[in-house]
């Protein structure tokens, strides 16, 4: 039975998902709907999420919503390669690494995106949030000078979760828009070398290009 995965595009959270389809070779319909035209509040799409929120993925009678919890189901469904992991132990770790980068990295990285990718928010907060991020960014870096993933020696949904938010807060800040906020942000994305290597290695994996 084929997988229906609706979202809307571009979507740093969608792209969690979509990588995780990739990586384990999933066969899947793609459906992009445009909220600014109600497409995400029809009834028919309201039947199978009431909240109308994106992405959804829909696998034969089974709906999820929500990029981490998709994510979750798809590595439960389809089990190889495994992104949470084989034991307890790591699937522990990852989790824990998902919230930490939930509750410290992402409202960091969100005070970017909203105003310079999607047009959302006070442009002030980008340059409120540049110390801490680059704070996080040398943390990470440090934890991906282990292995080269962010928990244990391959790739997992920890590195799925966070990846396409950096990959956007890096693409956001090249952009004229950006009018040269947040330099140091994309001195650490460029020239953290381990991070550097990490964000290389998952556009190779994804088909993207880190120049």
């Amino acid at each position: 039975m084929t997988i229906t995965f609706f979202h809307m595009q571009p979507g740093p959270f969608a792209e969690r998902c979509l990588m995780a389809l990739r990586l384990k070779g999933i066969g899947f319909e793609e459906v992009i709907l445009d909220p600014t035209l109600g497409q995400n509040r029809t009834p028919e799409f309201l039947s199978l999420n009431p909240r109308g929120t994106l992405p959804v993925l829909q696998d034969g009678s089974v709906v999820v919503r929500e990029s981490q919890a998709i994510m979750f189901y798809l590595d439960k469904a389809y089990s190889e390669p495994p992104l949470f992991g084989t034991t307890p132990k790591e699937a522990g770790a990852i989790m824990q690494a998902i919230w930490d980068q939930t509750s410290y990295i992402e409202p960091l990285l969100k005070s970017i995106i909203g105003p310079l990718v999607f047009g959302k928010g006070d442009l002030s907060a980008v340059d409120a949030v540049e110390q801490k991020l680059v704070t996080e960014l040398e943390a990470l870096d440090r934890v991906l000078a282990l292995t080269g993933w962010i928990v244990g020696n391959a790739i997992s949904a920890a590195d799925l979760s966070l990846y396409p938010l950096l990959f956007a807060v890096r693409a956001s800040l090249r952009e004229p828009a950006a009018r040269n906020r947040c330099q140091a942000v994309l001195t650490a994305l460029d020239q953290l070398p381990n991070l550097r290597s990490w964000l290389q290695a998952i556009a190779k994996i994804d088909g993207a290009a880190i120049e």
